[in-house]
């Protein structure tokens, strides 16, 4: 993600589950030394034939966002 010409990194780990089972995925923003972030939005795309999002848990980072 590139904003003001500066590269925000998302990343998001390979994670393998079971039919039925819970796995929880982490994604980890890497924003650049002196970049305040005020606000920001992207979307997880993802098989709903697969998965289901159940919760999503704000990190201390983003408190205050939603």
């Amino acid at each position: 993600m590139v904003a003001w010409g500066q590269q925000v990194e998302l990343s998001i780990p390979d994670v393998q589950g079971v039919p039925g089972g819970e796995v929880w995925v982490s994604i980890d923003v890497t924003i650049p030394e002196g970049i305040k972030v005020f606000s920001g939005q992207f979307t997880l795309v993802y098989d709903p034939e697969m998965l289901s999002c159940q919760e999503v848990q704000v990190s201390e980072v983003l408190e205050g966002y939603s």
